[in-house]
C-alpha cells in the first residue's frame, strides 16, 4: 500500500526542533519568510523543552507544491543547531 499523496495547495504543519538560541530562531524565521512570505503570528506554535535547551516550532504555511517543501527542508536541515525538521 502506498502512502496517501498530499493534495496541493494545502496548509501543511512543519515542525522544526532547534537549540534554544534567539539568533537561531531568527535564522529559521528568515528561511520560512523566503519560502512563504510574511505570515500571521497565529501560524506558529512554540514549545520549550523541560530543561529549556530546545525549542519546538510548528509552522503551518500554505504550501503550493512538493518542490517547495523539499527546498524548505533542505535549507532548514543545513542550519547548524537545527536538530530536526518534520
Amino acid at each position: 500500500m502506498q502512502p496517501e499523496r498530499i493534495e496541493f495547495p494545502t496548509d501543511y504543519p512543519i515542525k522544526v526542533v532547534i537549540r534554544a538560541d534567539q539568533g537561531l530562531r531568527v535564522r529559521v524565521e528568515q528561511v520560512f519568510c523566503r519560502h512563504f512570505g510574511p505570515r500571521a503570528p497565529e501560524g506558529l506554535t512554540e514549545r520549550h523543552s523541560a530543561q529549556g535547551h530546545f525549542i519546538s516550532l510548528t509552522y503551518t504555511p500554505r504550501v503550493e507544491h512538493e518542490d517547495q517543501l523539499r527546498a524548505l527542508h533542505a535549507e532548514l536541515s543545513a542550519i547548524e543547531g537545527v536538530m530536526m525538521v518534520i
